[in-house]
């Protein structure tokens, strides 16, 4: 075996390659889910922050519930009992969250259950917190907001189970005003006939 030393040229080229290693990873924008007893995150979709991205509202291109239909339907094709997307058909219960940046202002998304807990077990932020800056490569400042839209069990399933409940009531109410329309229709058509027959009375 031979052992050769680098020359100086060598050396400073190693070193300038590994220097743009210590420069810091772009703050990305993404959707997760947290694993609150493992306390780790799951299921992450991420991408690199533009510039075109600091004005206005941006986030991932894509929603929690098309994510987790695909990996559940193929977890069930390969009958894969141990996956929790085999498990849990719902994706809105289990915790998640979503990056975003508005108006150059990077924010993580979450619901109540950060600081309420799930099932008992209360979540540690400052661990959730160091979790979500480094798999995003976020600043340390970054802000955290509540909203309900990630609050477990909410989500656009629920909006579309409301939307379904409405359509729902109105199938439900449509006999009565087609039956309402008709004696009206009905009325209109047969006012003329009395008042003529009034006349010939």
């Amino acid at each position: 075996m031979t052992i050769d030393r680098s020359s100086r040229k060598e050396h400073d080229d190693t070193i300038s390659l590994m220097e743009n290693f210590l420069s810091p990873e772009q703050p990305k924008l993404g959707i997760f889910w947290y694993d609150y007893r493992k306390e780790q995150l799951f299921g992450v979709e991420k991408r690199e922050i533009s510039e075109d991205d600091m004005k206005g509202v941006h986030t991932l291109e894509k929603l929690h519930r098309t994510f987790w239909q695909k990996w559940h339907h193929r977890a069930v094709a390969k009958n894969d009992i141990s996956s929790i997307y085999y498990q849990q058909h719902n994706y809105t219960l289990i915790p998640r969250g979503r990056i975003f940046v508005i108006d150059g202002e990077i924010s993580v998304r979450v619901g109540e259950w950060i600081t309420e807990g799930i099932n008992g077990v209360k979540i540690n932020l400052e661990k959730f917190h160091d979790l979500i800056c480094d798999e995003f490569d976020l600043p340390e400042d970054v802000r955290f907001v509540i909203d309900e839209h990630w609050n477990l069990g909410h989500g656009w399933s629920e909006r579309d189970n409301l939307i379904d409940r409405k359509a729902k009531s109105l199938d439900m109410l449509a006999p009565d005003i087609s039956a309402r329309e008709s004696r009206e229709q009905t009325e209109t058509e047969a006012a003329p006939q009395k008042r003529k027959n009034g006349r010939k009375l």
